[in-house]
């Protein structure tokens, strides 16, 4: 039986996925899962999707997909926009 890196598992299903919103969507949700198994996941207090981020209030869509918040001794944030070609 021929092993499969999860890379290409990942990228064969999102390529089987039509709907480029729904693609974009799950490749968030890949990303983040990622992010918070990486090795540096314990430097982040947080890891939120732009849509669950509790301090979002009722902005819109801004391009952004993932903020991240630090365990610094200030609260830093980053804000990720995913390329998911």
């Amino acid at each position: 039986m021929q092993e499969i890196s999860a890379y290409t598992l990942i990228k064969e299903k999102l390529q089987a996925i039509p709907n480029l919103r729904h693609k974009g969507i799950l490749f968030e949700k890949i990303s983040k899962q990622f992010l918070q198994e990486h090795d540096s996941a314990n430097e982040y207090e947080s890891i939120d999707l732009w849509y669950d981020w509790k301090l979002r209030g009722n902005e819109r869509d801004k391009g952004i997909d993932i903020v991240i918040t630090t365990f610094k001794q200030r609260i830093h944030r980053c804000a990720m926009q995913i390329p998911s070609k």
